[in-house]
């Protein structure tokens, strides 16, 4: 009888197919042409001690970096969601064209909400938050590549954070041999500076406040209108303080982010979907705010 015929005490392994040879050299090839993974998004951590910034790689950045090796190699990879204990989970699955496999299935540690002294089932936005988390590190553990930086346990120390995204960064390449880079590579090493007119805009170098002809130095005229920077900017403010309002409890703070994402009768965005789409940086420092308030009415009502 062959040694490989499967008998009735054969147990498949939990976390892999019975062969994964294929697989592995697959995966070796596919990890050497890996394209670098820029970490695209910096966060700003406020604590008691002050302030720092540190970057991550977003699951667009790695999927970007890594999808077209996998695929040469005939990888590709499956993620979704699976109840795990008495909550969620996301398995992540890499199979190769053979049939071989290999996975891992990352927690979704989700709550929910207490109200009245019932406990309610997460959130959509709860879920999608902790779902995205668990797809970038699950993607991250079983290719065996580096994504973000240590962020010095900010979230066990439950510190304030604060980010903004970047463009990523998309590797150049030289021009083939009789072309005008002719194989050369001209371009400084590093990511190559995209936004750089919005940047300069918001540094000052770039004055988009002066009209057509006006010579720089002169008083733009604002006819006391707010930029929509600045109107953002207040709302939000706005919006943080009634977040932060004494007596404030999970269903009062779930009831409030619902009726902001209402579209008013005669509008084209809801509140909030104004501020995402005008100001994303406000949309991201509201909602840090907004999660970090509810976590402690959370732990508050527990």
């Amino acid at each position: 009888m062959p040694d490989t015929m499967m008998t009735a005490e054969t147990r498949v392994p939990e976390n892999h197919s019975m062969e994964v040879a294929k697989l592995a050299a697959a995966l070796a090839m596919a990890q050497k042409n890996f394209a670098p993974i820029p970490k695209d998004r910096e966060v700003k951590v406020q604590s008691d001690r002050g302030s720092y910034t540190f970057k991550y790689a977003t699951l667009d950045a790695i999927r970007s970096a890594t999808m077209p090796a996998l695929a040469e190699q005939t990888l590709a990879i499956v993620q979704g969601m699976i109840e795990y204990g008495n909550g969620y989970a996301v398995e992540t699955k890499l199979i190769h064209s053979s049939g071989e496999w290999i996975r891992n299935v990352t927690p979704m540690f989700v709550s929910g909400r207490v109200k009245d002294g019932r406990q309610y089932p997460p959130t959509n936005q709860e879920l999608g938050s902790a779902q995205s988390y668990a797809r970038r590190y699950g993607i991250s553990a079983l290719l065996c590549i580096t994504a973000d930086e240590d962020d010095d346990g900010n979230t066990a120390d439950g510190n304030h954070i604060e980010g903004s995204s970047r463009a990523p960064y998309t590797p150049h390449k030289p021009g083939p041999a009789g072309s005008a880079s002719g194989g050369a590579d001209f371009r400084p090493p590093g990511p190559r500076r995209t936004g750089w007119a919005k940047e300069a805009e918001n540094d000052g170098t770039l004055d988009t406040t002066r009209n057509k002809g006006e010579m720089p130095g002169k008083p733009p005229a604002t006819n006391g209108k707010k930029s929509a920077a600045e109107k953002a900017k207040t709302w939000t403010d706005n919006a943080i303080q009634t977040i932060k309002l004494p007596g404030q409890h999970v269903g009062s703070l779930d009831k409030w982010w619902k009726d902001q994402q209402a579209v008013p009768a005669g509008a084209k965005f809801s509140p909030l979907g104004w501020l995402e789409e005008a100001a994303p940086d406000e949309y991201e420092r509201l909602q840090a705010v907004f999660e970090e308030v509810r976590t402690n009415a959370q732990q508050v009502a527990a």
